[in-house]
């Protein structure tokens, strides 16, 4: 390599690197003197980099991407024309329909910089742990229920629980507490995935249900039957509460073991029996009246940093635009669904007395908190949420 040619890659890394320290410091709002008070860089010093007229220290970097929170090798990734961001396929309804619209509108919020791409489960191989993927970096963009996230932080198992919010309102207000924000955000954030949508506003329909071979109308009716459950501790132990037999059956499995008597029960939520086909093994609808749980989106921390400011700005407000739409869909639907779920499959629907369902609950979590398999500092925090809510202004 000649000498005037290294000259040349030098010059255009300084350009580089003084651009993207300049796209940092305006997405924050901060002017020159602002950002060396808190870098501790010269004023002077900061105008050249910007500039790409000076060499820059590994020191001086390390402390521009410390304040700014990012990877050093993020002033030197070479932007690409598009960043492809991989997500997996969903099943037929709202979510796969939002999905579609998500990453139509974030390629045109962010001028084409994010293209979001949908792949098929069986393209990653054998393996089918969705957050595993999406803390390699595999996949980058997640979204479903948060306690998917208990293998990273056990703690988030706690949303396994039914009746755990009294309403809508309490649960976004505990996403959106401080705590949630020190206790369950931060640690994730340690393992790789950052959230993404600070609305906290993808809703997963109006309640919660039971898909049943035979009639249940209350907490005696599933004792000794068997419940469909994911890996969960805290939902093994809430149905075992009831006098019911949890058994652990991989979702894509759910069809089979309903048609075959596996078990006799499938948890879900009300916009996801007719989508999902649930009826046409197992007729029997019980509407439990509790709040679904809010789908959260969660992505690859590495990937996130490579997004420059303007990009990851756009990926947020079209998240939150995403959610709205969601949730609306689910709306707009979940009657539709019931009343074809009634047409053909012949579902019966079930309404029941709530507090039968709802009065176990305590009794577990003074369990659990003794045992140690549930943080008392979580559910207290919980609990004073719901209070503060409910007293009068």
């Amino acid at each position: 390599m000649t000498t005037a040619k290294a000259i040349d890659i030098e010059k255009d890394v300084q350009e580089s690197v003084g651009n993207k320290v300049r796209a940092l410091r305006k997405a924050m709002n901060l002017n020159l003197t602002q950002l060396s008070e808190k870098t501790g860089i010269s004023q002077g010093h900061l105008s050249k980099i910007e500039t790409g007229k000076t060499t820059i220290s590994v020191k001086t970097l390390s402390q521009i991407c410390q304040f700014f929170n990012r990877p050093l090798n993020y002033l030197f990734h070479r932007e690409e024309a598009t960043h492809i961001i991989g997500t997996l396929n969903v099943g037929e309804g709202p979510e796969k329909d939002s999905v579609i619209w998500f990453g139509k509108d974030v390629q045109k919020t962010t001028r084409d910089q994010i293209s979001l791409v949908r792949l098929e489960a069986d393209q990653m191989g054998t393996a089918t742990n969705p957050v595993e993927f999406l803390r390699k970096g595999i996949i980058h963009l997640f979204m479903d229920d948060l306690l998917y996230f208990r293998a990273y932080v056990p703690d988030y198992d706690i949303f396994a629980l039914p009746y755990l919010f009294k309403s809508l309102d309490h649960q976004v207000r505990f996403l959106k507490s401080g705590f949630f924000d020190e206790k369950l955000k931060a640690p994730l954030l340690e393992n790789g995935i950052r959230l993404i949508n600070p609305r906290w506003n993808w809703f997963r329909g109006v309640e919660r249900i039971l898909v049943s071979r035979k009639p249940v109308f209350s907490p005696e009716d599933v004792k000794g039957l068997r419940v469909r459950i994911f890996n969960s501790d805290t939902l093994k132990a809430y149905w075992e509460h009831l006098g019911a037999e949890p058994v652990f059956i991989p979702f894509e499995k759910v069809g089979e073991a309903l048609r075959t008597g596996e078990i006799d029960i499938m948890p879900s939520y009300k916009a996801h029996a007719y989508p999902m086909g649930f009826c046409k093994n197992a007729r029997y609808v019980t509407e439990m009246g509790d709040i679904s749980t809010v789908v959260c989106v969660a992505m690859n921390e590495e990937k996130y940093q490579l997004l420059p400011p303007d990009a990851q700005a756009g990926l947020i407000s079209s998240c939150e635009r995403a959610g709205d739409k969601f949730s609306n869909l689910v709306l707009e639907r979940s009657k539709t669904y019931r009343d074809l779920d009634i047409k053909e499959n012949n579902a019966v629907y079930i309404k029941t007395d709530l507090r039968p369902w709802q009065a176990p609950l305590e009794s577990l979590k003074k369990n659990m908190v003794k045992s140690g398999d549930l943080s008392e500092e979580i559910c207290r925090k919980i609990d004073s949420i719901n209070l503060q809510e409910s007293m009068p202004a």
